[in-house]
Order: C-alpha cells, then structure tokens, then sequence
C-alpha cells in the first residue's frame, strides 16, 4: 500500500518537473512586444466591407486575412516602442514665455493617394499602426506593385493598399528630453517593413 509520504514525494517531483518545463518554454519563448493594429478607417471605399467589388464576403475575408497576418507579426515581433504623445507646454517663469511641442504622422491615404496628414496623434506603446484601404491603380499588375504602398489583393482592377505613417517631430525647447518615433522594424521584419512601406526612423526633438 502506498503511504501517504510516497504520494506526496511523487507529487513535488511532478511539479517541480512542470515548473522546469514551463520556465524552459518562458525562455526559448520571445515575450510579446509589438501590436500591430489595422485602422480601417480611410477604407472610404469600403473594400474591407460590404462594398468590395466580389462582394460583401469577399470583402469579409479580406479584413480577416489581413487581421490574420497583423495578429501573426504581433505574435513574434519582440521590438518594444515607446507610446508616442505631444508633451504639455513648457511655461517659463523667468521670461513669461511657452515652450510647445508639435508633431505629425504622414502617409498616403491608402483610398486616394492623397498625402494625410494627423497632427498630435497619440500611439499607444507597442502599438505598430497601420491605414489599410483600397483604390484603383492604373498601368500593369507590375507597375501596380511598384507603384502602391503595398498590394495586398486584387478584385476587379481594385487593389488594396496599406500605408504606415512616418513621424516628424519638432520642438521650440531644448530642456524637455528628446521625443523619438519608432525605429524601422530590424532582422525578420525587413522585408515585411519594406512591404507595408512603413518608416518609423528615429527622429529627435529639435
């Protein structure tokens, strides 16, 4: 008959030998940090939606392979970005004078072309964004490619197109630290970089 001694020698083996298992797994595992986020919100044509040109399932499964992917980079991108936000103003009491910051994201709208331009947005840290829309493109598949953002599929002459902003900063101040914009994705994520045409080079307040 098994004591009650036996029983629990075994138990302390069998955990400590899932301890060890679960911090081998928490160090061959890279933590999460990036968050790629799609905005559809310049999607004007609705290629994500209802108003794709297959249909309104197509366009379904668009938005969800492209949220599929997002999730997927999300999954294995380990860079860590600091929140991006406009700093209060800077009184000075000894010249009675206001220090302010100000910067813009840039990126063509993903649905005309268009450069857009937000001012002051705020980016939550991690957070990798993304504009995704859709438009036509004139000339071959080939001068399309070349020519777009990104083409991520094609219905009916229509290609979608992603856009990733890039940063600009500048400040009147030089005694608040240094606002910097997310550096370019690095190792694996060159390529995929290059793809969404993302520039998140680092800029300093000046």
């Amino acid at each position: 008959m098994t004591s009650a001694k036996t029983i629990a020698r075994s138990w302390q083996r069998a955990t400590a030998a899932l301890v060890a298992a679960a911090a081998a797994l928490l160090i061959a595992t890279p933590a999460r940090a990036v968050n790629i986020v799609i905005n559809y919100q310049y999607d004007t044509l609705n290629f994500f939606g209802a108003d794709n040109p297959s249909g309104a399932t197509a366009g379904a499964q668009a938005k969800a392979a492209l949220d599929a992917a997002a999730s997927f980079y999300s999954t294995i991108l380990t860079d860590n970005f600091s929140a991006i936000q406009k700093p209060a103003d800077l009184v000075s009491t000894a010249s009675n004078g206001v220090a302010f910051w100000n910067w813009t994201a840039n990126f063509s709208h993903p649905a005309t072309g268009a450069l857009e331009t937000l001012n002051n947005p705020i980016i939550a840290a991690n957070e990798y964004r993304i504009y995704a829309g859709a438009r036509s493109l004139s000339g071959s598949t080939l001068d399309a490619r070349r020519s777009a953002s990104a083409v991520l599929a094609a219905w009916a002459g229509r290609r979608a197109t992603m856009a990733a902003p890039s940063v600009r900063v500048r400040s009147i101040s030089s005694t608040k630290p240094p606002i910097t914009s997310r550096r370019r994705l690095n190792g694996a994520m060159s390529r995929a970089d290059l793809l969404v045409g993302g520039d998140r080079s680092r800029s300093t307040a000046t």
